[in-house]
């Protein structure tokens, strides 16, 4: 246990060391109306127990037996969110869970038994979030999240964005409406951008149950991710997770893919007629946080139109034609030069 956090960690970082792009300022993401975003993701997490227990017949009879039990769990994601403006956006998610057990029970008169069980369920949540200074140094926000099987939550978080790397710190707060249970989590995230197209994200979370009897759970999410066009609009993603709680402990690993944009796009900039439609960003657990490095803008204007090539090579072949009819005429006068010096000789 004690190699495997630092070997997750060099499997995430391993793509960097290849870069050969220099690393570019960073920027946030551009939260401004009828901004995007959309991530489907796959999950696979395998776990595996063993031990001593006891069943009992009808009759209340008990037989200890040892157990050795290997359980699979993989889930399919959908969530997206959208900006109504740089301070008011919601997200939503729907997860589709798929389990499966098999456990071995072997008795101590020898005898073993085989059981499989295997479960599905949907859940989905819906979330507002407003952020109190989009243009602070520190990007404060809040949001109120609400899912299925019920439970409420909230968060506030913050940001600090140091070339190379941005740095992020929550709190949050959630409740079962279904009956007791309630937590209070910390977490911690960062991210790193390798070059125009690898970026490099972690996190860590703690969560302290504040009602009941149940375990604390520390949680560790590496990411890797690229980027799929220029503008960082599309990306794929592979993240690895470790989760324990008590002795159980859970790894498991992801695929994902996103993208982003703008549906409705602000006014065009008269300075350089473009229209600066870029919703871009590195996925730091479920918060869009913007850490991509800035790029020249190219205005929409400088591509080249048929019409307009026509016309230069227009201009150019009469250039041509000028240049060679001025040759003739400087050749004509250097003929009549050498006739002139030809005939003064013989005088």
């Amino acid at each position: 246990m004690k190699k495997l956090v630092p070997a997750l960690f060099v499997l995430c970082i391993t793509p960097a060391a290849y870069a050969q792009i220099p690393i570019d300022p960073l920027r946030r993401l551009q939260e401004i109306q009828g901004a995007y975003n959309y991530t489907l993701g796959i999950t696979y997490t395998p776990s595996s127990r063993q031990g001593l227990d006891f069943d009992t017949d009808i009759d209340g009879n008990t037989f200890p037996y040892r157990f050795n039990s290997f359980n699979q769990n993989a889930s399919l994601s959908l969530s997206g969110g959208y900006s109504f403006n740089e301070y008011f956006g919601v997200n939503s998610s729907i997860d589709w869970a798929f389990s499966s057990i098999r456990e071995n029970r072997d008795f101590f008169d020898f005898t073993r038994q085989t059981l499989n069980r295997s479960d599905s369920s949907v859940g989905g949540s819906f979330g507002l979030e407003y952020r109190v200074a989009p243009s602070s140094f520190f990007d404060p926000r809040f949001s109120v999240n609400i899912a299925y099987p019920w439970n409420v939550s909230t968060q506030a978080q913050v940001s600090l964005v140091r070339d190379p790397m941005i740095l992020l710190g929550s709190v949050g707060y959630s409740r079962s409406l279904q009956g007791i249970g309630e937590n209070v989590s910390l977490g911690i995230g960062t991210g790193f951008v390798a070059n125009d197209v690898i970026s490099i994200s972690g996190s860590a979370g703690y969560s302290i149950p504040t009602d009941g009897v149940s375990l604390p759970v520390t949680s560790l999410s590496f990411r890797t991710g690229y980027n799929l066009d220029p503008k960082g609009n599309q990306e794929i993603g592979v993240r690895a997770t470790l989760s324990t709680s008590g002795s159980d402990t859970r790894i498991g690993i992801g695929l994902e893919f996103g993208g982003r944009g703008v549906i409705t796009a602000p006014a065009k900039d008269p300075a350089t007629q473009s229209t600066p439609n870029e919703a871009t960003g590195v996925s730091l657990g479920t918060q869009q946080t913007g850490i991509l490095p800035t790029r020249p803008t190219t205005p929409a204007n400088t591509t080249p139109s048929d019409a307009t090539l026509d016309k230069r090579l227009e201009s150019l072949s009469q250039n041509l034609s000028t240049r060679e009819s001025q040759l003739r005429e400087i050749q004509q006068q250097i003929l009549e030069i050498k006739n002139e010096l030809e005939a003064l000789k013989k005088k």
